[in-house]
């Protein structure tokens, strides 16, 4: 038999395995220039057998540089360029498993000409028997300084600071919200 989730079936017999699906999260849709933007994603082996050789790569937008990348199985190396890799080799997931993985990187402090600009961020995880995954997830550079009367804290959706303001109160807003 042709080992399970390697592609369409007409019902034949299927031989159990790996099996990994993966999910990513950024931690908001929109950032300002040199903020930091914290990824999380969520690799699950949902066969049952272990996917061997596990290998996650992540590759940010060009106006993004990777800080860190921490994962709770293997190890992960960061790149210091912008546009740059963080790798994960996270090596064998047993069946019914997740691995966790938090990646951090930081927004370019240079303006770019247009905004909001719309970053796509690109990963991919494999295993030595296993189909590959692509994913993406998205976010936002903006350039959003809103106060309320004048005074901090410094609030970077407009929302944020319609939700606390009072009646009366204010609200200072600049650049592109």
């Amino acid at each position: 038999p042709r080992p399970a989730s390697l592609g369409y079936d007409i019902g034949a017999d299927e031989a159990p395995g790996p099996s990994l699906r993966a999910q990513k999260r950024v931690g908001r849709r929109a950032y300002n220039p040199g903020e930091t933007v914290t990824y999380t994603v969520v690799i699950t082996n949902v066969g049952d057998a272990a996917a061997h050789n596990v290998l996650f790569t992540d590759t940010l937008p060009i106006h993004q540089i990777p800080l860190a990348g921490q994962s709770t199985a293997g190890s992960c190396t960061v790149s210091d360029a912008w546009g740059g890799d963080i790798i994960c080799s996270i090596g064998d997931i047993p069946a019914h498993t997740k691995v966790s993985i938090t990646l951090t990187a930081r927004m370019t402090t240079t303006l770019p000409g247009t905004l909001p600009l719309r970053m796509q961020n690109e990963a991919t995880v494999r295993g030595s028997d296993t189909l590959g995954l692509d994913f993406q997830e998205y976010c936002y550079m903006h350039d959003c300084h809103v106060l309320i009367n004048g005074v901090s804290p410094e609030y970077t959706y407009l929302q944020q600071a319609i939700d606390i303001a009072a009646d009366g109160d204010t609200l200072w807003i600049a650049g592109t919200c």
